[in-house]
């Protein structure tokens, strides 16, 4: 037992300096440091998360306050689009914030990094072939709703907002 607090001398030539309230062995103290790593590595990933999800979110709130100011429907459409526009926000914070950590694990942890960087190729991928074939099935829809002169199914003269939306 020493009178005095010397921080260690580690073999690459950096010094380290553990402090713990009570009697802890060496090997402890690195464990819980390990362990105190783990947690604030954990909490300033779910930070990042949170931070993108915010502000991707204020960018898609816009579009919901803009839907809120039209009449008898408004709020609806607002409540709605919002609800969308936070599932969407809240997948596309997650994909990029696994693609911040997987770019970031490159210098550290290659194999990894290259695993994550597929798996969020692999769902941006899924999600791009998705919305072609919902796309694709909404214009066939579309065309079918109209008929040969370009009229609407109801024989507007324009295309009407129900065949827009609904077809």
């Amino acid at each position: 037992m020493g009178e005095s607090f010397t921080s260690y001398s580690t073999k690459r030539g950096g010094s380290l300096l553990l402090l713990r309230s009570g009697y802890h062995t060496a090997g402890n103290l690195f464990l819980l440091a390990e362990r105190d790593n783990i947690v604030v590595t954990w909490l300033v990933r779910f930070g990042g998360f949170l931070m993108m999800f915010l502000g991707l979110k204020m960018v898609s709130h816009p579009l919901e306050v803009v839907l809120d100011v039209i009449p008898c429907i408004g709020r609806l459409a607002g409540d709605l689009i919002g609800g969308a526009s936070g599932i969407m926000t809240c997948i596309v914070a997650a994909a990029l914030s696994t693609l911040t950590i997987a770019i970031a694990w490159l210098a550290y942890r290659p194999f990894f990094s290259i695993m994550l960087l597929g798996v969020v190729g692999g769902l941006v991928y899924m999600m791009k072939k998705r919305a072609a074939a919902k796309l694709g099935d909404r214009q066939d829809s579309f065309n079918d709703a109209r008929n040969i002169s370009g009229t609407c199914k109801n024989r507007q003269r324009r295309l009407c907002l129900e065949c827009v939306l609904f077809f």
